[in-house]
């Protein structure tokens, strides 16, 4: 199959172009280009619940141009203690809060593991740290 580059494509995969001559549509030239593609993600490193802008009164994942078909999210304080888990992130704004049972945590630095899969099935996962900022 082919795509026009300027297309929307799928989240990930190698996808395979044959280049069609611009002079004369007729002739396709031999050479194969394989592209990988992986999905695209921003991830916050902080976050202010008291801000007066709403997207960064949570610590949310930003999915760029897709929604994955599974995600899970688990936000950690620094000795390993789950604090949060949720499975329902995927849009901007749904994520965590800040609070551990009911309680604002403190200012501080606060351990994410991020797990998604996309539509190839292919799982995908990223762990960092993200400052809560009071």
């Amino acid at each position: 199959f082919s795509y026009d580059l300027s297309d929307e494509m799928p989240i990930s995969g190698v996808f395979h172009f044959r280049m069609q001559g611009e002079e004369n549509p007729e002739t396709f030239y031999s050479n194969v280009v394989m592209v990988p593609v992986e999905p695209e993600i921003t991830i916050p490193n902080a976050f202010r619940p008291a801000s007066i802008e709403e997207e960064n009164q949570t610590f949310w994942v930003d999915f760029v141009g897709f929604s994955p078909e599974k995600s899970q999210m688990t936000i950690y304080d620094r000795n390993g203690l789950e604090l949060f888990s949720t499975d329902e992130f995927t849009n901007k704004g749904e994520g965590w809060d800040g609070r551990a049972n009911g309680e604002m945590m403190p200012d501080g630095a606060y351990i994410y593991h991020i797990r998604y899969e996309v539509n190839s099935g292919n799982p995908y996962e990223e762990k960092g740290v993200v400052y809560l900022v009071r």
